[in-house]
């Protein structure tokens, strides 16, 4: 895991600590990294794409891989994203 995901992933768990944050590592070389956050019945997924940095989705049904529903250029701005989608009721 990227340091970048790495650290975020402390963030979340910090913010969060009821989520359950399991890592995805990448399908092929110089793929994308993912991390799925839970908690309760949210499920968002960051992902990890160097050069294009962050991208977030709520996950709401099964899709297939549409792309992020947010996509963000540094980690302080990608958890206040994780933070919002993970406390809307």
């Amino acid at each position: 895991m990227t340091k970048h995901l790495a650290d975020l992933a402390q963030q979340i768990t910090d913010r969060f600590p009821l989520a359950k944050v399991e890592r995805d590592d990448p399908a092929n070389e110089g793929g994308a990294e993912h991390l799925d956050v839970r908690l309760g019945d949210r499920l968002v997924v960051v992902e990890w794409r160097h050069p294009l940095g962050f991208g977030v989705s709520l996950v709401t049904e099964a899709a297939l891989d549409s792309g992020p529903d947010f996509r963000l250029t540094n980690a302080a701005s990608t958890l206040a994203c994780v933070s919002l989608l993970l406390s809307e009721t």
